[in-house]
């Protein structure tokens, strides 16, 4: 057996170190939700696995703003799950999705009756989103300047039904979830004042404003 040489050494950047310690509060979560939200088009054709990653994601924030302050006792964590669900009718699908991942089918009567399997679906067409100036602010629907549209990565769209039978277009729930969370958290947007993050349907040939 040769001599083993030894090979060159590597080192990494304090944040790289550091790891999982970057996020440690909701407003590191709640970033590294816009972040699941962006890699959407990376997940290409596999886009119920991006569909368990933002819901698991989103809805685990309710943890962390339960314990912002120390350990949450269950009938506080309750109580804030209870608020939320009540503010964000689109956050309570993610919480039933996050289930979902876990169980398929659920039997807890906050969620049931939603079934993994069948209530999440490709709905036909390709969606895609990103930044854009409105031009007319004043119209109704507003108009968008796309430039750039065509260059798009779109992605299979998808649907999701509720457990009480409403069929949900996951993007821009998922839209609507980000800036919900956004306000609760008071974090500011990270798009300069003027420009709108809309969603580009293929099938529909529209541009439809969002957040």
């Amino acid at each position: 057996m040769g001599k083993i040489k030894s090979g060159p050494i590597i080192t990494f950047s304090k944040s790289s170190r550091k790891g999982v310690v970057d996020i440690a509060t909701p407003e590191d979560l709640y970033a590294k939700l816009e972040r699941t939200l962006h890699r959407r088009a990376a997940y290409g054709d596999d886009q119920f696995d991006w569909v368990f990653d933002f819901s698991i994601t989103a809805w685990h924030m309710v943890d962390w703003l339960a314990s912002r302050n120390g350990p949450a006792d269950r009938k506080m964590l309750r109580t804030l799950q209870e608020q939320c669900r009540a503010d964000s009718a689109e956050l309570a699908v993610c919480e039933q999705i996050a289930n979902g991942a876990k169980h398929k089918t659920l039997d807890n009567p906050l969620l049931a009756p939603f079934d993994l399997v069948s209530h999440l679906y490709y709905s036909g067409g390709h969606v895609g989103c990103g930044y854009v100036t409105a031009v007319e602010d004043h119209e109704d629907p507003p108009e968008f300047s796309a430039p750039g549209a065509s260059d798009w990565v779109v992605t299979p769209a998808v649907n999701v039904i509720d457990r009480s039978g409403k069929d949900w277009d996951v993007l821009l729930l998922f839209l609507a979830v980000l800036y919900y969370w956004r306000k609760k958290l008071g974090v500011p947007p990270v798009h300069p004042e003027g420009t709108y993050l809309a969603v580009f349907r293929t099938s529909e040939d529209v541009v439809v404003g969002a957040v």
